[in-house]
């Protein structure tokens, strides 16, 4: 038996545009009109859900209901019906028109030529949209859809549905999803004299995660900020989901008291959107992007957080995460099949992700750290992190996230974050393996001309990362960029495809570290924009080989394209990208906030790998 879940939501947002009104706005109306009156004036209907819940799961059905309450007459077969079409752009409740409406497409069109009329009582009209949200977990743009007469012809053919703010009916608009679960692990080797424990489980095994409520992860993103400030006596702290309760772990009798006390500050509504850019677009010259939009609404959190003694601290487990990987074959035997390690807060062990487990490794690891210290996750066919080339080019006085650069040795990147540093300046940020701390690489270059300088690199060459500015524990592969003369890096992205010349302004700096079930878009000028990414990890530990020599780096998110189905899923190719997130505090101590970090991705067959990331203060991208 399988058991599936299923919850319903109601539009973000609706309205309908009327042919005999082509330039008048109806954001607010208790009714929605959709369909043809017999002398051919036409009315649409459109609504929009926020399809998030929908990215990483196994959708089984979805189904779009309204209620019909009026309609030319009464019967399950009444005219050409009402076609629902998948929107594929933006629009919004207070503006669109009907000479202004957002285009649809016919692929998965769906009808329903019911109606009720005369002495018939309001009932449902329901449509199997399960296509279009597959589409739009998929990443195909999440713009609503339009309820229309198929091929609006002059007829009686229109229906009459109660709005979200309908105050009578009080059935507004809903869509209904069931999903199938995508499954666990499955232990195959369990922990004992013999070795440490190796699981199996399916390959998008943790894409299924919800996302959290913004209070929950402003919580556990300060519950982080204190399991590092107290590495030797708390654990990795995490949300169980289905309480909604903050564990934070303590691992010394001294943890105990620091781990129970109160979680509070402000929330920031909205962080967990999947693109994190301004609505609108703009091609040609650049705007000077510096200044921070308002924050948003906001919401007062407060969490007791509960206390679990636990034998591992954070430091216990950041540290053997990252030592693995400086181990070679005779130390740890079958070390090159490992492609990850990541605390794993729930069960408060390391998690090593390997392609290939021999008994040598279970048992090395076992003698090394203990049974109680580690868990394997035998993946056939992940692959060690990979480094790309290749970016677009951005010629004018503005530098865009996402843009490619040269360096004064032939060295070509690209620009990631804007960031403005507590000491005033503009700089961007990049992948610090492109400009290692060793290097001879000093400037920025277009054609001759040096337009900037390598301020900092927390990458070194035959080491790999290297802690922050006044950091000890945050790591990453991540550099600092100066540029120069009238040359500044601004707030907004490419997006689009390859070639595209279209860039939009990014929202904001987030506010908190990123947690499980995050959203997010990548987009590159190699590659195009690819959204509806999802975290699935995070501090995580890889070990790369660049430049010829085994280095790794440290503080990483895992993330994965949602795939519409598991056959679809190709072997994971890894890619670099970078987030960081803002918090105040003394510039060169804490430069580059808490963490620089990456984004190891995971991508569906067929499409190619992205390697940017656009997300938090401005951007992310890699080499």
């Amino acid at each position: 038996m399988t058991i599936q879940s299923a919850f319903s939501i109601t539009p973000t947002a609706d309205a309908d545009v009327w042919s005999v009104m082509p330039d008048q706005a109806f954001p607010t109306g208790e009714v929605l009109k959709a369909g043809t009156e017999s002398d051919g004036t036409a009315s649409r209907a459109y609504l929009k859900f926020d399809a998030s819940p929908f990215v990483g799961q196994a959708i089984s059905n979805v189904t779009l209901s309204l209620l019909n309450i009026d309609g030319p007459s009464c019967g399950t077969t009444v005219g050409a019906g009402i076609q629902v079409r998948r929107v594929t752009s933006a629009w919004s409740p207070s503006t669109v028109t009907w000479n202004s409406q957002p285009s649809n497409t016919t692929d998965n069109a769906v009808t329903n030529r019911s109606s009720i009329g005369g002495s018939c009582n309001p009932a449902p009209m329901t449509w199997d949209i399960t296509s279009m949200a597959r589409q739009w977990a998929g990443d195909a743009g999440d713009y609503g859809v339009v309820l229309m007469s198929p091929a609006e012809n002059k007829s009686a053919n229109y229906r009459i549905y109660a709005s979200v703010d309908n105050t009578m009916e009080m059935d507004p608009p809903k869509l209904t999803a069931t999903f199938a679960p995508v499954g666990g692990p499955v232990v195959v080797n369990p922990a004992g004299p013999d070795g440490v424990e190796v699981f199996t489980a399916p390959s998008n095994w943790g894409g299924d995660v919800l996302q959290m409520a913004e209070a929950q992860a402003h919580a556990l993103s300060a519950a982080y900020d204190r399991a590092e400030a107290h590495g030797n006596d708390l654990a990795p702290p995490y949300v169980d989901m289905v309480t909604g309760n903050v564990i934070v772990p303590a691992a010394s009798e001294a943890g105990q008291q620091t781990a129970s006390e109160i979680l509070a500050g402000t929330a920031y509504l909205g962080l967990g959107n999947i693109d994190w850019t301004v609505p609108g677009t703009y091609e040609g010259d650049d705007i000077d992007e510096d200044v921070e939009p308002p924050a948003g609404p906001t919401e007062e959190y407060s969490f007791n957080p509960q206390v679990a003694d636990v034998g591992n601290s954070y430091g216990r487990l950041t540290s053997i995460a990252r030592e693995i990987f400086t181990l070679n074959t005779s130390q740890l035997p079958g070390v090159g099949g490992i492609v990850s390690a990541a605390p794993w807060p729930e069960r408060n062990k390391v998690l090593l992700t390997a392609n290939a487990v021999t008994p040598e490794l279970r048992l090395a690891l076992a003698q090394r750290y203990g049974t109680n210290s580690m868990v394997i996750w035998l993946k056939p066919g992940a692959t060690r992190m990979q480094v790309m080339d290749s970016r677009d080019n951005d010629s004018d006085s503005f530098i865009n996230g996402g843009s490619r650069y040269v360096t004064n040795d032939g060295t070509q990147c690209t620009t990631a974050f804007a960031w403005r540093g507590t000491d005033g300046e503009r700089y961007m940020t990049t992948a610090g393996h492109c400009v290692p701390e060793d290097a001879d690489i000093e400037n920025i270059m277009r054609g001759s001309q040096s337009i900037g300088t390598v301020f900092w690199s927390s990458w070194k060459d035959n080491t790999g990362s290297i802690p922050l500015p006044g950091r000890t524990s945050a790591y990453g592969d991540i550099a600092l960029l100066d540029y120069t003369g009238p040359i500044e890096p601004t707030a907004s992205i490419f997006v689009g495809g390859t070639d595209s010349p279209t860039k939009r302004p990014v929202r904001r700096s987030w506010t908190r570290r990123v947690v499980y079930g995050d959203l997010y878009c990548v987009g590159g000028a190699a590659t195009g924009q690819s959204c509806n990414w999802k975290v699935n990890a995070i501090n995580k530990t890889f070990p790369m080989n660049y430049a010829g020599s085994q280095q790794w780096v440290g503080d990483l998110l895992n993330g994965a394209e949602v795939c519409a189905t598991e056959a679809a899923r190709r072997p994971e190719t890894p890619a670099v990208q970078y987030l960081l997130w803002s918090q105040t505090d003394t510039w060169l101590q804490r430069a580059y906030s808490q963490a620089a970090v990456s984004m190891r991705a995971t991508r569906c067959a067929g499409q190619p790998l992205v390697t940017y990331m656009m997300h938090a203060s401005v951007s992310a991208a890699t080499s």
